[in-house]
């Protein structure tokens, strides 16, 4: 679903704060929760003229449940209009990490609300290939990209006046990358890096050969390059990448030991041709 369709249904959308909780998902969500809560009631009704009251207060603690249920579903959709569109100038707050095409169809009311056989409500997008979710699976997979970017960006602005001022530098850089990616890892592997460019894009761009084929040694640091297979805990090329960037911004002639070991060996190759062929320019 596109961003303006989106916010098309936010800005008109009839509720509010105030609305109840049964009510924000759409009429047709309202009238099934309106039907099962009037089952429930009749129930309790019913079991209390008997004299059951045992389990007219199972009823009765069913309608809390769900009551309890709804309000947090409620709030997971005031979250989620939030990061849609509650950054600077209405900018989405969420991570491309995150895959927003459930919650797109949901919260627009084209989502269908039912309970299972415990009364614990379960949320369908009819159309799509995705599986149900209970109210707790929603914000499982949410990712939002949070302050680390401008952290970044201090910290690169910090060690370049500290090389200015041949000052040392008043942290470490990998100390601080190793923090940063603590948090914020999937952020910083899929959104856009201050100063532009994604992560992986530039690291292809820099790891590929004259072919275009990626340097098999690098290759072998890690199987597969795809976000679900990333792992930053024995994949270090995320953290080697924006580590890079502060030491090179402390250091402009900084290399990596990969690179200074490039160096060397063209170094190797030149003054190799230059005993062999000490008259001819190389």
């Amino acid at each position: 679903m596109s961003e303006i369709k989106l916010k098309k249904y936010f800005e008109n959308m009839p509720y509010g704060e105030n609305s109840l909780a049964s009510e924000v998902h759409g009429p047709r969500n309202q009238e099934t929760i309106n039907n099962i809560v009037k089952e429930l009631v009749e129930m309790y009704d019913y079991n209390m003229s008997i004299g059951e009251k045992g389990k007219a207060t199972d009823a009765e603690n069913t309608i809390k449940h769900l009551s309890k249920q709804l309000q947090n579903l409620k709030s997971i959709k005031e979250e989620y209009a939030l990061n849609m569109g509650g950054g600077a100038r209405g900018k989405k707050l969420f991570s491309n990490w995150t895959d927003t095409t459930w919650d797109d169809f949901f919260f627009t009311e084209k989502g269908v609300i039912d309970v299972d056989e415990n009364f614990d409500i379960i949320c369908d997008v009819p159309g799509l290939s995705y599986p149900y979710k209970k109210i707790e699976d929603i914000t499982e997979d949410w990712e939002v990209i949070g302050d680390w970017m401008m952290k970044f960006h201090d910290a690169k602005r910090e060690l370049s006046t500290s090389s200015n001022s041949l000052k040392p530098p008043s942290f470490d850089a990998d100390f601080f990358v190793h923090n940063l990616l603590k948090e914020n890892w999937r952020s910083m592997l899929t959104d856009e890096m201050p100063g532009g460019g994604y992560f992986l894009q530039n690291w292809l761009a820099e790891n590929v050969d004259q072919s275009g084929n990626v340097m098999n040694q690098l290759v072998n640091l890690g199987d597969r390059l795809d976000k679900q297979s990333f792992n930053p805990d024995k994949d270090t090329r995320l953290h080697d990448y924006y580590a890079r960037i502060l030491k090179t911004a402390n250091d402009p002639n900084y290399l990596t030991a990969a690179e200074s070991n490039l160096a060397d060996n063209l170094m190797r190759k030149t003054n190799n041709k230059n005993r062999l062929f000490p008259n001819k320019i190389v």
